[in-house]
């Protein structure tokens, strides 16, 4: 660590804790911060943030990623109350996760229409609809057809069910970690924790959206930008891979 008094970063309207202070002069390359809601972690990050721009970081260097919108706005007012200037701080990348992830993935010739985006449960159920159909076509006959329990149309809980399931299996990426080429049979599932028919419409679902492993989704439901970078960097993608790669960030900060 800095000696906390050699700061160039001098805040406004608030008095930082020795603690922010030794954070935000700290000397590592890489820093993991671990504090409760509430404990200032946004300001503090700010800090740091201000810190490293007065020490010779171009603002267009820096590329903060958050999970929501509301923390984007947090961490942006963050910044203009501890006194950044707002030619500065206008150029200091804040995005979320989704929002940076879709940007890297967006065609940049912009010949090709954005991906729609579907947000809602009542956007995305007729996709689920079609996929459980999917499901029943495929399983007649099929090795494990009597381990299914395929909803009644129209079941709005299994829907909800079904997108906490998704949800849940692309934020951990856990069929890609392991499937290692086995199939998607009752004992995987029961390994992976979900229920066997979730699974298949799960994995039908994805079949559907990625068309066949296109160029481009169908469609992308909430944080399926994130989902098809990570699982596509999973796979063995590179940077050089995505031309809006943000190869001159020189300071990476996740709040």
């Amino acid at each position: 660590m800095q000696d906390p008094h050699n700061a160039l970063f001098s805040a406004k309207a608030i008095t930082p804790t020795p603690e922010q202070l030794a954070i935000q002069t700290a000397s590592a390359r890489s820093l993991l911060i671990e504090a409760n809601a509430g404990a200032a972690k946004t300001t503090t990050l700010a800090l740091r943030m201000a810190e490293s721009w007065q020490r010779g970081t171009l603002p267009d260097a820096f590329l903060a990623l958050v999970h929501t919108d509301t923390a984007c706005e947090a961490l942006r007012a963050a910044l203009k109350k501890i006194g950044v200037p707002a030619p500065v701080r206008q150029r200091m990348r804040v995005a979320t996760f989704e929002q940076f992830c879709t940007h890297l993935l967006a065609d940049p010739s912009a010949r090709a229409l954005p991906v729609p985006v579907l947000n809602t449960p009542e956007q995305l159920r007729p996709h689920v609809w079609q996929a459980v159909q999917q499901v029943e076509n495929n399983a007649q006959g099929g090795r494990w057809q009597s381990a299914l329990q395929l909803p009644a149309q129209g079941d709005s809980g299994f829907v909800e069910e079904f997108l906490a399931v998704a949800a849940r299996l692309k934020g951990t990426l856990a069929d890609e970690h392991a499937r290692d080429g086995q199939a998607a049979s009752p004992d995987y599932a029961e390994a992976l924790g979900v229920d066997f028919t979730l699974l298949c419409v799960f994995l039908a679902g994805e079949r559907l959206r990625l068309q066949g492993l296109a160029n481009e989704p169908l469609f992308r439901g909430p944080h399926d930008a994130t989902y098809d970078l990570a699982r596509a960097l999973h796979q063995g993608a590179m940077p050089a891979d995505y031309p809006r790669w943000p190869l001159g960030v020189r300071s990476l900060c996740v709040d």
